[in-house]
């Protein structure tokens, strides 16, 4: 198996926790609007893994249990919380969830593109959904500020 650049591991762990956040969060949320989000991001966060992958020339197929087992943990306890705040109805401390774990990739993708050794393609990559999540981190934010939570 090839092995990853440590870093793009932890990033690729990241991301695949921020896929399962989502599902989760759009099969508990009863609100439309925000089951939608929750499932484009979902996809977007998928996506990214994609793009890494072909990038790095990585078979994630051949990763996958690995990652499963270094994020077992983690999505574990994710799962706990976003269940017992969907007990409580509480589409509030769901979008909390995700605005942690947008921050925690802002974080990563920061941590990266400062590498000076990666070829300009995957700085590019890296650069692109940085901003990206720089930016859904943000609407988040905004949504989070404005949204009428005793309505969903």
């Amino acid at each position: 198996m090839q092995t990853i650049e440590p870093r793009i591991e932890i990033l690729i762990d990241k991301l695949s926790i921020a896929v399962a956040l989502y599902q989760k969060a759009a099969q508990r949320v009863h609100n439309d609007m925000l089951k939608e989000q929750f499932m484009l991001q979902a996809e977007r966060k998928q996506t990214y893994i994609g793009q890494l992958a072909h990038q790095l020339d990585l078979h994630l197929e051949e990763h996958q249990i690995s990652i499963a087992d270094r994020i077992k943990l983690q999505m574990e306890k994710m799962g706990i919380e976003i269940d017992h705040a969907y007990l409580r109805q509480n589409a509030r401390e769901t979008l909390s969830f995700c605005l942690k774990r947008e921050e925690e990739l802002i974080d990563a993708y920061r941590g990266l593109m400062s590498n000076s050794a990666y070829d300009s393609h995957l700085k590019f990559t890296l650069k692109s959904q940085f901003d990206d999540s720089v930016r859904l981190k943000d609407e988040l934010s905004t949504l989070y500020e404005q949204y009428d939570f005793q309505e969903a």
